[in-house]
């Protein structure tokens, strides 16, 4: 099929939708859409349980083996700085690709 372009089986057929005029656009731009929030809360809900899980290893690791406080200010002495606002970036970075491929994927899906 290829991407990009408009074949009738991408189409939206079969619903008793306007096919003209403003409100005929505006209502097959929400339809084609609807995906997109769906997709945001899987992402938010993911990007979550890996905070919560993330901040519950390295509590554990805090208390296997002692380590300076993490700050986000310039450290001092046995402070230690951050590199992460939530999770960190070995797992940040991979979520947001996977996240924005998808997002696009599903832009495409739907004409």
């Amino acid at each position: 099929m290829g991407f990009g372009e408009v074949k009738a089986i991408g189409l939206i057929t079969g619903w008793k939708v306007p096919n003209i005029g403003i409100s005929g656009l505006l209502i097959n731009a929400i339809i084609a859409n609807l995906a997109q929030p769906t997709l945001s809360f899987i992402y938010f809900t993911v990007n979550g349980l890996f905070t919560a899980m993330l901040a519950t290893l390295e509590l554990h690791d805090f208390v296997k083996h002692r380590k300076g406080l993490r700050v986000s200010t310039v450290p001092k002495k046995e402070q230690r700085g951050t590199y992460f606002l939530q999770v960190p970036y070995r797992y940040g970075i991979p979520l947001m690709i996977i996240s924005i491929l998808l997002h696009w994927l599903v832009s495409q899906s739907i004409s």
